[in-house]
């Protein structure tokens, strides 16, 4: 069989559309690699400043806790206020519950206004404590018992 011979307008638009379609996927590929790129590039960043904002917020806050603690420390008025608490056997009531009012004054002044610091919690070395913050009050524990009080007393 004899096929006709095709005409010269047929050729040219059939290739004419290959090359139109091999150059629109060519670019579409080029261009949404570019993207690709692009968009990775940007989320690696954001990923990386989250991540710095991230860890200046906690060594802010460890800061801030330290700052608490070494005030807390440093009080002579907080330690000896908390030693007679735990260790007078003979003071009354009212006395008492005055060194808990001048403990937990003492607690909430070192705290500050920051409330990112919700508790400061002291411990007697055989047992009691007192905190300050969420909870104000006595706290009924034996801190030998606690499973970081041996860690704590070997590094101080």
């Amino acid at each position: 069989m004899k096929t006709r011979p095709q005409s010269i307008q047929k050729i040219l638009t059939f290739y004419f559309s290959s090359i139109m379609l091999i150059l629109l996927t060519l670019s579409a590929v080029i261009f949404s690699l570019m993207q690709y790129l692009n968009l990775r590039s940007n989320t690696e960043r954001e990923i990386q400043r989250t991540c710095t904002a991230i860890a200046d917020s906690i060594e802010l806050q460890i800061q801030q806790m330290d700052t608490a603690c070494l005030n807390t420390i440093h009080s002579t008025v907080i330690k000896d206020t908390f030693y007679a608490y735990l260790n007078d056997t003979e003071a009354t009531a009212y006395e008492q519950n005055q060194r808990r009012g001048t403990i937990a004054s003492e607690l909430i002044a070192t705290r500050g206004v920051d409330t990112s610091i919700r508790q400061i919690n002291l411990y007697g070395f055989s047992n009691g404590g007192y905190g300050a913050g969420n909870y104000t009050g006595d706290l009924n524990v034996n801190a030998p018992d606690e499973f970081w009080y041996e860690n704590t007393k070997a590094m101080h």
